[in-house]
């Protein structure tokens, strides 16, 4: 009993506090199972805030996700070895938000907010098995740990089949004390689920107001054309319920598709840009999972996938995954702060991308 009280006051707390985080964002490459991996290596963590940082900050998400690891019993590997079976976790800090007063995270009350995006390398063949985006709040006691436990938490459910039969004998029954912990959580969350709906009632997109303002001369241009395929949908969940939210309330793959071509046609990298028929180029776009945070700021992450693809050979030209926020403060108004944060973040996720296909063309002109 004394056990099980702890574990749900330790619960609370991390709500409280803020430290609780939620599930990360997943993205796996078709067919790849972790099931097969002995163990990982972590390298040190990229700054890419495009802000100046303390160097600790950076070095603790590192450290964290290796002390999780080892909590879970997963091997950690050193780096430069030349273990087979491993999975190297290669991180990069996209967003850090310093709200705390104090020096990073350090006053009661107040917390600081991160965004990290991992990608999962298999280190004998370099090839990418996947990627994931943890959001977390740094409050004191360190929210950069939730991040890290969310993390590993998936990790090791993908591991499971590895690693059954030696949990087996770990497993033990929920007391009724956890139990009602829980049955108190899906209440909060059924009241949360109502609160959405009424802040997303009647927020529609404009496609306007997320066209990226991207200066059409420091763009590359190319004599090739480009066709814009359908976008495909992953996953859609708020960073407080783990459920999916209504329609109204995300961005939907064909608002998204019309705000993409218009932005590709816009943007003067290609000869000519079309939605079917023949083309030298050929874009595939999925939006693999968006969050939203109703806090102040009300934050939106989304997790874009793209795929360029050369139509004559059938090679992959380029390939990368973007991840891009937007927020809305709470003096633009109740009603209008998701719509708002939704519009933002389309609109850096295609500023990220148009950056990303100029430096691809330069590039190609060069060849």
């Amino acid at each position: 009993m004394r056990a099980d009280l702890l574990i749900v006051l330790a619960s609370s707390m991390l709500v409280l506090i803020g430290c609780a985080t939620d599930r990360p964002m997943v993205r796996m490459d078709k067919g790849v199972t972790l099931s097969g991996y002995r163990g990982f290596e972590v390298e040190l963590t990229k700054n890419g805030t495009g802000k100046p940082l303390p160097e600790m900050i950076l070095e603790k998400i590192s450290k964290r996700l290796r002390l999780k690891l080892a909590e879970k019993g997963l091997t950690v590997h050193e780096q430069k070895g030349d273990e087979t079976g491993v999975v190297v976790l290669k991180s990069t800090l996209i967003s850090y938000d310093l709200i705390n007063p104090g020096e990073y995270a350090v006053i009661p009350g107040f917390k600081d907010e991160c965004i990290v995006q991992t990608e999962l390398i298999d280190k004998t063949t370099n090839q990418v098995l996947g990627e994931f985006v943890a959001r977390g709040t740094i409050g004191p006691g360190g929210g950069l740990a939730g991040v890290a436990t969310a993390l590993v938490s998936d990790l090791e459910t993908r591991m499971i089949d590895r690693r059954r039969d030696s949990a087996t004998g770990r497993e033990k029954m929920m007391s009724w004390t956890a139990r009602w912990f829980f049955f108190l959580l899906q209440i909060t969350r059924g009241i949360m689920l109502v609160y959405t709906v009424l802040v997303l009632s009647g927020c529609t997109l404009s496609v306007t107001n997320m066209l990226p303002e991207v200066n059409k001369k420091q763009l590359a241009s190319t004599h090739e054309t480009l066709r814009v395929g359908q976008v495909r949908e992953g996953n859609v969940k708020t960073d407080i319920m783990h459920r999916s939210l209504a329609p109204s309330g995300t961005i939907t793959p064909g608002v998204f598709e019309d705000t993409l071509y218009q932005a590709l046609e816009r943007s003067g990298i290609f000869a000519r840009v079309v939605r079917s028929g023949e083309a030298d180029l050929h874009l595939d776009a999925e939006l693999v999972s968006q969050e939203m945070s109703t806090g102040y700021p009300m934050t939106a992450t989304l997790f874009v996938r793209y795929r360029l693809t050369d139509t004559h050979s059938g090679q992959t030209r380029w390939e990368k995954s973007v991840v891009s926020i937007g927020q809305s403060p709470a003096s633009e108004g109740f009603r209008d702060r998701q719509k708002l944060a939704n519009e933002r973040a389309v609109q850096e996720n295609l500023k990220q991308l148009l950056i990303a296909l100029s430096s691809v063309v330069a590039t190609t002109k060069g060849q």
